[in-house]
C-alpha cells in the first residue's frame, strides 16, 4: 500500500490500526515544574476532523487536544495576530513567534505527535590511545569539543569535553555490554568500545518557516507545502478549509537506514554504516477528503504499508478506536458531540484486559463495571489490579531495576507487554520462575487481585472511602513552588480531583513513578467551526496569565476539568463585542 493508501485506510477506518497522589508534588529525580524532563514524559494528543457531509451545520469541524506534562504556568499562550497580510489565531508557546495550533481566515489545523524513530546507537571501536576510532580499515581522530558552563556563585566555569565520531557524540559502553545480545568477539574488549548517538534532525530542516507557511496557507497545496518543511519533532497534521475540504499530512524527517532498522545498536566501523539520508517528504503519508468523511489521529500506527520504518513506538490504539466508535456513521455531528468525545472517560484498555480474562466471584465489581474511569472506587480497583498484574506477570523474569524501567516505559500507553499476551492463558510469561510449578494466567490474576486489595486497604482504608478522582489528583506545580511552603502556596495550585486515565480519550496519564497521580493531560482543547470561525471554542489548562496575582492565572481550570469551553471570537466584530479591556503599546 502506498503512502496515500495507508492514510486513506486510516481515514476510512478511523486510524485504528511509593508516594501518595494527594499532596505529592515533583519527585525525587525531578523538581516541581520540571517533570517534563523525565524520560517517562510523553507528548501524545488527539485530533480529528469531520467533513461537512457528516455535520449538522454542513461545515467541517476540527478538534484537537495535545497532551503534555502538567505545567504551571500553562504551556500554551493564546494569541491573535492581525496585520495587513496576516490574520491568524490559536495558541503558541511563549517565545515562539508563530501560532502552532489554530486557524487563519481560510484554513484550520491541529496536530499530534508521530514518535518517529530518529535516534540510533552505533558501537565504535577505539584504538589504544582512545583518541581515534575505526572506519573501515582506517583510524580516524575523534572530534573533541570543549564546553564551559558558568555557574552562579562559582569563580570558575564547569568545563567538560564531548568527543564525537562521524555518527555523533560518544559515551562509554562498558556497562552496556551485559545487555548486548550474542557473543561476538567484536564486543569483547569493552575498554575500547563506546556508543555514538546519531541524531541529526535538530540540525536539519526549517521548522520555523513551516509555521509561518501555515499561518499564510490558503488551500491544501499551500498547507502541505508548509507541513513538509517541519522537520522535528514529526507531527500528524489534520486540516480543514472554508471550501469544505478535510485532510491529513505527516511532517518530519525519517531516516533512510543502511543494514539495520534502528531497533538495536549496530557496529559503526563498517565504512557504509549509518544513514543514507532522509525519506523524501513527498513519500510521507497524506490524504485529502477520504470517503469516510473523517480522519482520526491519536498517536496510533499510520505507518502500515509504507516501504520504510517510521517507528515501532506507536501508542496503543484505544483512544483512536474510541474516537472512531463515537463518531460512528452519524450524519448530524455537532459541537456537543465533539465536546462529549473530548470529555469521554471510557477505557478501551480496561475492555481489552477484562474481556480477555475470567474474574472470580470476589471481583464481581470489576466484572460488571461499565469501564468508565470516573470517581467511583471501581476505577481505583482496576488501576491497582492492572499495576499488580503487570508485576506478577513480568517481575520474576527481570531484576527489579530492570522491571521498573520496563514497566514505566512499556505500560505507559503502549500496546506492548501485558496487552499482546493477555488473551493467551498459557503464555510462558505467566509462569512464575521462582516456583516449582507452572502457573497460568488464572493463577497470576488471582495473585494480582489479592495484591491490589491489600495495597488499596493499606493506603486508602475501607473501600467505601475510595475515590479514583482524588487518588488520581492533578497538581499544577510551579518551578518556584519548590522553594518552600509559602512559595508553593503562592505559585502552585492543587491537588484537584480529576477523572480518566492514560488510555481514555480524556487522557490523564497515571504517573507510574508515584501512583496514582496525574502526570500528563490535555494541555489545550480546541474545536473549530471551519468557515464560521466565531463559533469556535477552546479552553486552556490554567489561564492566560503567568502572574499568580492575575485573575487570569487559573480562571480556566474549572472549565478545563469539567469539560467546558470558552468562545474563541475571530472576526473584528466578535472580538470587539467580547473585549473587556485593552492594553496598547505605543512606540
Amino acid at each position: 500500500m502506498g503512502a496515500m493508501g495507508a492514510v486513506g485506510a486510516m481515514g476510512a477506518m478511523g486510524a485504528v490500526g511509593a508516594m501518595g497522589a494527594i499532596g505529592a508534588r515533583g519527585s525525587v529525580e525531578y523538581p516541581p515544574g520540571l517533570e517534563w524532563l523525565s524520560p517517562d514524559a510523553h507528548a501524545m494528543s488527539n485530533s480529528w476532523v469531520v467533513h461537512g457531509s457528516r455535520t449538522a451545520s454542513g461545515r467541517p469541524i476540527l478538534a484537537n487536544d495535545p497532551h503534555l506534562q502538567i505545567e504551571m504556568p500553562a504551556v500554551w499562550w493564546e494569541v491573535h495576530v492581525v496585520s495587513d497580510t496576516l490574520n491568524v489565531t490559536g495558541v503558541t508557546i511563549p517565545g515562539i513567534p508563530f501560532v502552532i495550533i489554530g486557524h487563519n481566515e481560510r484554513v484550520g489545523w491541529g496536530l499530534t505527535n508521530v514518535g518517529t524513530d530518529v535516534q540510533d546507537f552505533f558501537v565504535e571501536r577505539l584504538d589504544a590511545s582512545r583518541k581515534r576510532y575505526r572506519v573501515g580499515e582506517e583510524w580516524v581522530p575523534l572530534t573533541v569539543r570543549r564546553h564551559e558552563i558558568r555557574v552562579s556563585g562559582r569563580n570558575e566555569p564547569v568545563v567538560f569535553e564531548v568527543s564525537s565520531t562521524r555518527h555523533g557524540p560518544v559515551r562509554n559502553a562498558a556497562r552496556w555490554r551485559e545487555a548486548f545480545p550474542g557473543d561476538s568477539a567484536d564486543y569483547d574488549n569493552l575498554r575500547e568500545t563506546v556508543l555514538a548517538l546519531k541524531w541529526d534532525v535538530v540540525r536539519t530542516g526549517s521548522s520555523a518557516s513551516a509555521f509561518d507557511g501555515l499561518a499564510r496557507a490558503k488551500n491544501w497545496q499551500e498547507f502541505v507545502g508548509a507541513v513538509r518543511r517541519f522537520s522535528a519533532p514529526a507531527q500528524n497534521f489534520v486540516y480543514a478549509d472554508v471550501d469544505g475540504n478535510i485532510g491529513y499530512a505527516m511532517s518530519g524527517l525519517v531516516p533512510l537506514r543502511s543494514g539495520s532498522d534502528g531497533s538495536m545498536p549496530v557496529p559503526g566501523w563498517p565504512r557504509d554504516a549509518g544513514w543514507r539520508g532522509w525519506v523524501d517528504t513527498d513519500r510521507l503519508p497524506a490524504v485529502l477528503n477520504p470517503p469516510s468523511g473523517q480522519i482520526v489521529s491519536a498517536n496510533n500506527d499510520v505507518g502500515g504499508g509504507l516501504p520504510f520504518l517510521v517507528t515501532r513506538d506507536w501508542v496503543a490504539p484505544f483512544r483512536a478506536q474510541r474516537i472512531t466508535e463515537l463518531l460512528g456513521e452519524r450524519r448530524n455531528l455537532d459541537f456537543r458531540a465533539m465536546q462529549d468525545i473530548q470529555a469521554d472517560i471510557t477505557s478501551g484498555a480496561a475492555d481489552w484486559l477484562l474481556d480477555a480474562i475470567e474474574l472470580p466471584d470476589s471481583a464481581a465489581e470489576l466484572r460488571t463495571w461499565d469501564r468508565r474511569v470516573d470517581h467511583r472506587p471501581v476505577a481505583l480497583s482496576f488501576a491497582a489490579f492492572e499495576q499488580a498484574l503487570w508485576r506478577q506477570t513480568f517481575a520474576d523474569e527481570m531484576r527489579e531495576p530492570l522491571y521498573e524501567q520496563f514497566y514505566r516505559y512499556t505500560a505507559n500507553e503502549r500496546f506492548a507487554g501485558l496487552y499482546p499476551i493477555i488473551a493467551d492463558e498459557r503464555s510462558s510469561w505467566f509462569d512464575d520462575r521462582s516456583t516449582d510449578v507452572v502457573e497460568t494466567r488464572k493463577d497470576i490474576v488471582a495473585r494480582a487481585l489479592a495484591d491490589a486489595v491489600a495495597s488499596l486497604h493499606a493506603r486508602f482504608g475501607e473501600s467505601p472511602s475510595w475515590r479514583w478522582d482524588e487518588a488520581h489528583a492533578v497538581n499544577f506545580s510551579h518551578p518556584l513552588g519548590g522553594g518552600g511552603r509559602l512559595l508553593d502556596w503562592f505559585f502552585s495550585r492543587g491537588p484537584l480531583p480529576i477523572a480518566g486515565d492514560g488510555m481514555t480519550v480524556n487522557k490523564t496519564t497515571i504517573d507510574l513513578r508515584r501512583p496514582y497521580a496525574t502526570s500528563e493531560a490535555a494541555s489545550y482543547r480546541q474545536i473549530l467551526d471551519v468557515g464560521a470561525w466565531d463559533g469556535s471554542i477552546g479552553v486552556n489548562t490554567t489561564g492566560q496569565s503567568g502572574h499568580p496575582r492575575s485573575p487570569h492565572y487559573f480562571d480556566q481550570n474549572v472549565l478545563w476539568r469539567q469539560g467546558q469551553y470558552r468562545a474563541l471570537p475571530f472576526t473584528r466584530e466578535a472580538v470587539t463585542a467580547a473585549t473587556v479591556s485593552q492594553l496598547q503599546l505605543v512606540p
